[in-house]
């Protein structure tokens, strides 16, 4: 169950947020595994789509029972469009990192892992849904905008501008072969991508006596590459 706290703040959103017309529920890590799980009927009639990073959407050590680990409770409309961004190597939810504590807690359980959200979307036959996993050349990362912060940079705007096309995004089809798709639901066109980062360099890494390193192993993406004619009006 999710907190009475959290669930009181996403209910309030509805009326907050006013007419607009492009409103989307978006999450990381503990962020994420609330705005997958959490289901509002006056929210989700709103919504644009939901954006899920790092969260695996599974059953692991994060939820009580399986049927909890459903996106929106298994209530929203299947035509909701959902975009979940992992890393392989995830340290908290990965399945191929064996200590990672999600397949430490499972191997205890003795149940299955998958490690990123497809499953569950297959599951419920979600219209609109892309699970991407990045393999972030192997790192241990649970943050996405370090080891892969172009790649985020390009594929997050083009989800938010055609959310319903989030299977067939620019960045996941481009020719450049940043990704590959790995499976597609036999019932919906829900997707499973594997993407590197975009641009070849080598990771670098920053030292534990530099302030912005918060973790000793940590490596970075140093080449920021233009996203195109969106970049200027961030600026």
């Amino acid at each position: 169950m999710l907190s009475l706290l959290r669930r009181l703040e996403l209910e309030a959103s509805a009326s907050v947020f006013g007419a607009g017309s492009r409103l989307f529920l978006a999450g990381e890590s503990e962020g994420g595994m609330v705005a997958s799980r959490f289901y509002d009927a006056a929210l989700h009639a709103r919504l644009a789509g939901v954006l899920v990073l790092q969260w695996s959407c599974e059953y692991n050590y994060y939820v009580p029972c399986a049927s909890d680990a459903a996106v929106c409770e298994g209530r929203c409309d299947p035509s909701t469009p959902v975009l979940a961004v992992i890393a392989q190597a995830d340290p908290f939810f990965s399945a191929t990192k064996r200590d990672s504590i999600a397949a430490t807690v499972a191997r205890a359980r003795g149940h299955a892992l998958s490690g990123e959200c497809f499953e569950q979307m297959a599951a419920q036959h979600l219209e609109h849904a892309a699970s991407v996993i990045l393999p972030q050349d192997g790192l241990p990362q649970h943050g996405l905008t370090e080891a892969a912060p172009n790649l985020l940079r390009a594929l997050l705007p083009e989800f938010l501008a055609t959310p319903r096309d989030v299977s067939h995004l620019p960045t996941l089809l481009d020719a450049a072969r940043w990704c590959r798709r790995r499976e597609t639901a036999s019932t919906t066109s829900a997707s499973k991508w594997s993407c590197d980062e975009i641009g070849n360099e080598p990771l670098q890494s920053l030292g534990v006596q530099t302030p912005c390193s918060t973790w000793e192993a940590a490596r970075f993406h140093e080449q920021y590459l233009s996203v195109g004619p969106r970049e200027a009006c961030a600026m």
